[in-house]
């Protein structure tokens, strides 16, 4: 979905976001992936990305807006793909990386490392 003349949202089911949260392509200097989804989405990402015209090598950062396997879950396979920089708040870096589990008392096992 074009949010305007250089957004793009990459929409999924019900409007949920095509990895389960939003994710925006920023067309510039260079391309900009905002957030990644979950783990096992970057395939349709890149599909978006390919369908808009652009190549995956095309992107140049990938901004994550924070940690959680919704943003960053296919932030390793995206990154290799593409070759981008990645962008992130420090503090969110020992979860993205792996290197901390997910905070929270409740939370799935599988939230606990997200890529």
């Amino acid at each position: 979905m074009q949010v305007s003349s250089r957004v793009y949202r990459f929409s999924g089911p019900l409007g949920t976001g095509v990895m389960g949260s939003n994710v925006y392509l920023l067309v510039g200097d260079g391309l900009t992936l905002v957030d990644t989804g979950f783990r096992g989405r970057a395939g349709r990402v890149l599909g978006e990305i390919r369908r808009l015209g652009y190549s995956p090598s095309d992107i140049e950062r990938i901004i994550v807006t924070h940690h959680h396997a919704d943003h960053a879950g296919s932030l390793a396979v995206l990154k290799a793909a593409t070759g981008a920089a990645v962008v992130a708040h420090p503090a969110d870096a020992p979860f993205i990386d792996g290197k901390r589990s997910q905070p929270g008392p409740s939370r799935p096992r599988w939230l606990g490392r997200v890529v």
